[in-house]
């Protein structure tokens, strides 16, 4: 998500193929209920109780699923950093759509890299170094949901 910002401030790609890119990017991703049958930690007929829970409720299917007891909120914290994983870059929706060719991403993305690694060596004092990951909105919405509530 941060390099698809990137991209539009360097002026590579518009606001709006952004956001194409980025619903392309969320329609891929597998979804938390799926991940969840393939790996049993629900069934199918619980998956059918919290789609139907949510008609009422609002709520992201994994808040449901904790809602409902279906699943621990370590389990849903499990989840949804496997989707995380399995998702595609959105860097590849970028070269898909042809919004920048490959080339020109591989060049950016070093040029963010390498801004990365200065910004976090001028802003670390030894020891303080600790690892992160790159969480987009919607996961890390759910994410804050389901540490929140432990």
């Amino acid at each position: 998500m941060q390099f698809g910002i990137h991209l539009v401030r360097e002026g590579i790609i518009s606001a709006k193929s952004f956001v194409k890119a980025v619903e392309l990017q969320l329609r891929d991703r597998p979804q938390i209920g799926t991940l969840a049958l393939e790996s049993h930690k629900l069934t199918v007929g619980q998956v059918l109780g919290i789609l139907s829970a949510q008609v009422d409720s609002n709520l992201p299917f994994g808040q449901q699923a904790v809602a409902l007891g279906y699943l621990r909120n370590r389990e849903l914290v499990e989840l949804l950093g496997l989707q995380c994983a399995l998702t595609r870059p959105l860097h590849e929706y970028v070269v898909r759509l042809g919004l920048a060719s490959q080339n020109v991403i591989d060049e950016e993305l070093a040029n963010y890299r390498s801004n990365l690694t200065t910004l976090a060596s001028l802003e670390a004092l030894p020891g303080d170094i600790e690892p992160t990951f790159e969480v987009d909105a919607v996961h890390a919405a759910d994410l804050v949901a389901a540490i929140s509530a432990t």
